[in-house]
């Protein structure tokens, strides 16, 4: 398992292309008017801006310095993490404040609960024994912000329904409830864990020379209650919960002399929560969104790919969908699953099919495919393809459920996303320089044969907002390692400057894209920006 914090990710995407390159200083689309610039509500120079998942409130670095030790990842500061308020209700709050000092902007060095109520950060942050002290703090107030530990923090897990808090110090594994505790110890020499989706239980694995252990228990237990762990398997490698909380599967290191170096696959399910083999050589395995379906790859050796079976979590037989499978995901919706079959280790590819459920027959939908993406349900299936004749390109198709083909969308393209409620399809085409401009373009997905429309010139990088009103669009400048800002508003078919030489991530503050955040690097106009009531 890895460290996930809850860090909104702005997505940039490395492009090539031969078109031709254009010669001016900015790459500014025709459409759009120059004059724009939000307000400023921190000032200084700010790093590594992040927005709870309310986006009411703006998180960022100040006084980021790069840690004088060897080894360490080349985008990593530590700073000061402050704090300040986004939303025009509480006017008083605007007033930034700090929360703590010597925060990394790693994963895990700061995250918000996932209601928004509580920052965590390990603050005081040893780039050497990658560790720290642990501070929360409440977001809604202004209290001071209450400290947990005072060094040797590791890890921190928050609990999906915002009530509880696990973390790692010296490698003795803590529980106890947001944000003061109490908190009790379970074991020493731990290394990850995660709550289930329901927050009841919290699965945490030891180190390998503490045997590599998976366990469980209840977060309702009171550090006095004697209430033992349970203990599921040994040699543990990763673990997954079901959506329903009702599962988990595990690999442990096989015994198979076939399998030198691999994994089995085990599932325990409530009430009994037995471990059970399911796979000898494991690959991907994961749970279906619904909780009623189970797909894994096993025969995998570390030299040779598996084949890929689904079974339903209510009892059945596994039925085998292809061989040599390096990738499945199911639909958000549940109702299928797509996999890449045959996969080319060498040439990062394969043959893209998709399995309706809960009939399980494998449709093909293409070839040469290196990576793929669902829509919002099952409906739509986005994916690239290389082509090699004529001439070799890498071409945007989209697989329609109820047609069971693909088409063609557009060759040439580099980068491609889905708006909200499949409201259209986004892809970035026609490259100059390297990849850094490309123009943007969206195709109709009730009309995939219908002309695709070129929305905005020149972009970088593209996010659209929760409604899928606007689509926040970035511009590399060719003068600077800065950006520009701008918003589509896809009604209106219109374009407007938000501000001029940013930093990236920037992130629309409210669903409707109409407000956005972004941090100014201009000397005269450095901090935290926020632009309100876009058109």
């Amino acid at each position: 398992m890895k460290r996930v914090g809850a860090l909104i990710v702005w997505v940039t995407i490395n492009l090539v292309s031969g078109c031709r390159q254009k010669t001016d200083s900015e790459p500014i689309s025709k459409a759009k008017s120059l004059t724009a610039g939000g307000t400023r509500i921190a000032s200084g120079k700010a790093f590594d801006l992040r927005l709870s998942p309310d986006r009411e409130i703006a998180l960022y670095l100040k006084d980021a310095l790069k840690p004088a030790v060897e080894g360490i990842p080349p985008q990593m500061v530590v700073g000061r993490l402050y704090r300040v308020a986004l939303s025009s209700n509480r006017p008083a709050d605007r007033s930034e404040r700090e929360v703590a000092a010597g925060v990394t902007n790693l994963p895990g060095g700061y995250f918000v609960s996932a209601d928004s109520k509580w920052l965590v950060a390990v603050d005081k942050y040893q780039a050497s024994t990658q560790s720290g002290g642990l501070v929360v703090a409440g977001l809604k107030n202004a209290e001071p912000s209450t400290r947990v530990a005072a060094s040797g923090v590791e890890q921190v897990i928050l609990s999906p329904d915002s009530k509880w808090m696990a973390f790692i110090n010296q490698g003795q594994l803590m529980l106890g409830a947001l944000p003061s505790g109490p908190f009790r110890p379970l074991v020493n020499q731990a290394v990850t864990g995660a709550f289930a989706p329901d927050s009841r239980r919290f699965y945490f694995k030891r180190s390998f020379g503490s045997g590599g252990g998976l366990y469980y228990t209840s977060t309702q237990a009171g550090p006095s209650s004697g209430e033992k762990f349970t203990q599921l398997g040994e040699q543990v490698g990763d673990f997954s919960v079901s959506n329903d909380s009702c599962h988990v599967a595990f690999t442990v290191r096989s015994a198979s002399p076939g399998i030198k170096g691999g994994y089995d696959l085990r599932l325990a399910s409530e009430p009994r929560m037995t471990a059970v083999l399911k796979a000898v050589g494991a690959g991907v395995f994961s749970f279906s969104a619904d909780s009623k379906w189970f797909a894994f790859v096993e025969g995998q050796k570390p030299e040779l790919l598996g084949s890929l079976r689904v079974e339903p979590l209510s009892g059945g037989s596994p039925v085998e969908l292809g061989a040599k499978v390096s990738e499945a995901v199911f639909a958000p919706d549940s109702s299928a699953i797509a996999y890449l079959e045959h996969f080319d280790i060498g040439a990062r590819a394969g043959v893209l099919k998709v399995a309706t459920l809960p009939e399980r027959k494998p449709i093909w939908a293409g070839d040469r495919v290196p990576n793929f993406s669902w829509g919002s349900d099952g409906e739509y299936l986005a994916f690239l393809s290389r082509f090699l004749k004529p001439l070799y390109s890498v071409d945007l198709m989209l697989f329609r459920m109820k047609d069971r083909l693909p088409s063609k969308i557009q060759p040439g393209v580099f980068g491609y996303g889905f708006g909200p409620a499949n409201r259209y399809l986004l892809y970035r085409t026609q490259c100059v320089r390297n990849g850094r401009a490309c123009n943007l373009f969206s195709s109709d997905l009730k009309n995939p044969k219908s002309t695709p429309e070129k929305w905005v010139e020149g972009v970088y990088s593209f996010k659209p907002s929760v409604s899928g009103d606007r689509v926040l669009v970035s511009y590399a400048r060719t003068d600077s390692p800065l950006y520009d800002l701008a918003s589509y508003q896809v009604t209106a078919k219109s374009v407007r400057t938000v501000d001029t030489d940013i930093l990236l991530p920037a992130f629309p503050a409210n669903e409707s894209g109409s407000r956005v955040a972004y941090l100014e690097e201009n000397l005269s106009r450095q901090g935290v920006y926020l632009s309100e009531a876009l058109p």
